[in-house]
């Protein structure tokens, strides 16, 4: 009785006869676009293959056998059997190809495209870049609110009679020694940012979206082109939310709420803060000090916020995409 490998979209890879193929496939219990090996095929193919003739495909007569030190596969027992997972323990039953996923990328193909032999799959993994990403917009948001408080105390030192030159000065040097801090985590962050548009954009490609006007390296660069920068990225943004919700059908879908507050957010707080950096220029009494300072309170805060919705936007088209090569949607 021969052993049927079936390797899933979600890099698991199982063993079973081909009765108990032919039952899980039955129910149900096996998705389409899985891809299956038996010993002496060349490659994998797809899973439906091995149902479409009332018997089984006819192995190539060219023996292909087994790599070296890779023995035979062990008889399953009557218990359906639990997926296999890659490692040293079980690498003796892994049949050829087992290293890579089964789901290859085919030469001269798109690099956008994840998709070969019907299955899902990233073209580019964005797991650890959002985390990553997540970990400096928090950054960002706690440099802030440092900032906030320092500001409100400089605030409050202004409109005391006891103010001293010495105690404002102090305030402004913690003040400055916050926004370079904050500074450098912002550039770092802008990096990352780009890469996590550019490999969200190829992802959604590779889902098979269909009519999309961002090309990933124009959903990165748009940020850095004078007045199209105020709003380009929101259009990039909305277009890999859609498309990640949706990837066939993700042009009819309704702007995308929480793309656009994190926008009009990001957008009201640099308009604030150019208000606030003029006041701040222009400002000689201590009346004028402590509008300016207020001003940059409330750019301080819509900035807070718009890391905050950045954030969700990030992590929610993640889980979206997630979902889509994981079949949850």
């Amino acid at each position: 009785m021969r052993i049927v490998h079936v390797g899933l979209p979600d890099r698991t890879q199982s063993q079973y006869t081909e009765e108990q193929v032919q039952s899980l496939w039955r129910r149900g219990q096996l998705p389409t676009s899985a891809l299956y090996w038996i010993d002496g095929m060349p490659d994998w193919r797809p899973l439906s293959e091995l149902f479409v003739a009332p018997t089984p495909p006819t192995l190539q007569s060219t023996a292909y056998s087994v790599p070296a030190g890779i023995r035979q596969p062990f008889q399953p027992t009557n218990a359906s059997p639990a997926p296999i997972r890659h490692s040293a323990a079980n690498s003796a039953i892994m049949p050829p190809h087992a290293y890579r996923h089964p789901y290859p990328q085919s030469a001269g193909q798109s690099i956008y495209s994840a998709r070969s032999g019907g299955g899902r799959q990233f073209a580019k993994d964005p797991g650890n870049l959002t985390r990553t990403l997540i970990v400096l917009l928090k950054v960002i948001a706690g440099f802030l609110v440092a900032e906030i408080l320092v500001e409100i105390a400089e605030i409050v030192s202004l409109s005391s009679p006891e103010a001293t030159y010495a105690s404002s000065q102090a305030l402004e040097l913690i003040l400055g020694l916050l926004a370079l801090s904050r500074l450098v985590v912002f550039i770092i962050t802008v990096v990352h940012f780009c890469k996590w548009m550019h490999r969200a954009n190829c992802n959604v490609r590779g889902f098979g979206s269909d009519g999309l006007e961002f090309t990933p390296e124009w959903a990165a660069g748009c940020f850095f082109v004078p007045i199209l920068c105020f709003y380009r990225p929101y259009q990039a943004m909305t277009e890999i939310w859609n498309a990640s919700n949706s990837p066939s059908h993700w042009s009819s879908l309704p702007i995308a709420q929480p793309v656009q507050t994190w926008w009009a957010l990001y957008i009201t707080a640099w308009f604030v803060g150019v208000v606030a950096g003029r006041l701040s220029n222009t400002a000689r009494a201590v009346s004028e000090l402590q509008m300016s300072t207020s001003v940059y309170i409330v750019a301080d805060v819509l900035l807070f916020a718009a890391a905050l919705a950045a954030v969700h936007v990030i992590r929610r088209i993640t889980e979206m995409q997630v979902d889509y090569v994981t079949y949850k949607s």
